[in-house]
Formats: C-alpha cells, structure tokens, sequence
C-alpha cells in the first residue's frame, strides 16, 4: 500500500500553518477531525500542496500588513 499524502492546514483569518502526515494507511479520527487555529480558534483550510499553502499563507498575512 501507499502511504497516504501529508495535509497542510491554513488559518483564513492570522495564516497560521499545520502540517499533519498520517502515520498509517488507516484512518483514524484524527485524521477526519477539523483543525482549528490554536490562535483564533476559527476552522483551518485544508491544503494536500504545501506551496500552495505557504502562498495562501503569505496573501493573508500580505492582507494584514497592508489593510
């Protein structure tokens, strides 16, 4: 079997990233769960591509910096 495919998680409001990789082909709850930012306690975006939530990470806090 393969392994599955890491998941990196994206706060919408601060940019906060989370970077989870699965340990086994088995899902668990951890891996159905939706993360919420530590920070702002909002549900985190779910991105499979970690350039693409770096990117999405630095629009939103670009955003904040120049609001």
């Amino acid at each position: 079997m393969t392994p599955p495919k890491p998941r990196t998680y994206v706060c919408q409001k601060c940019g906060y990233i989370r970077y989870h990789a699965p340990k086994s082909d088995v899902v668990s709850l951890e891996d159905l769960r939706a993360w919420a930012c530590p920070k702002c306690r909002l549900p985190m975006r779910s991105h499979s591509n970690p350039v693409s939530a770096g990117l999405d990470s630095l629009c939103i806090l670009g955003k904040k910096i120049f609001k």
